[in-house]
């Protein structure tokens, strides 16, 4: 019983696929332009900011790589891939009470599909950030306009 109220007191973890809400963990989504050439590097920020007075833990893996965008086509989300450095160490996705993490990369427009790397064709999507699956950015809208910019 002892070890179990340790682990309680560290902090809020959801439980697979559970979410939190705005109040505790909020994640938003900036691009750097409304519209981009698919062709075309697209600059992506993902901020995720705790609200609670407990740490807040939304997963593991590499400390250089916590948050992540999804893009929605065809009615599912995708993962919005990039080249990232994302160091090889393993540890807690996590934030301290009222701290805040931003992360910015490069998108060169492809998501990850069952079938592999996807290119985005032409059209509006809907842009998400996410902090693994416990927190979601309201939708951004991007036009991705056909190689070249036209």
């Amino acid at each position: 019983m002892t070890r179990l109220l340790a682990l309680l007191a560290v902090g809020v973890a959801p439980a697979c696929g559970a979410t939190l809400g705005p109040d505790t963990l909020s994640v938003t989504l900036s691009t750097s332009s409304p519209t981009f050439p698919a062709d075309g590097p697209f600059g992506i920020t993902v901020t995720a900011v705790n609200h609670s007075s407990r740490r807040v833990q939304w997963g593991e893996g590499s400390s250089g790589c916590q948050l992540d965008a999804v893009i929605r086509v065809a009615g599912r989300d995708y993962s919005v891939l990039a080249t990232r450095v994302c160091t090889a160490d393993f540890g807690p996705h996590a934030l301290e009470p009222g701290a805040s993490r931003t992360e910015t990369w490069e998108w060169e427009g492809e998501y990850l599909t069952d079938d592999g790397l996807v290119p985005v064709p032409a059209g509006t999507y809907q842009f998400r950030g996410r902090a693994g699956q416990s927190a979601t950015s309201p939708a951004v809208l991007v036009t991705v306009t056909a190689p070249g910019g036209y």
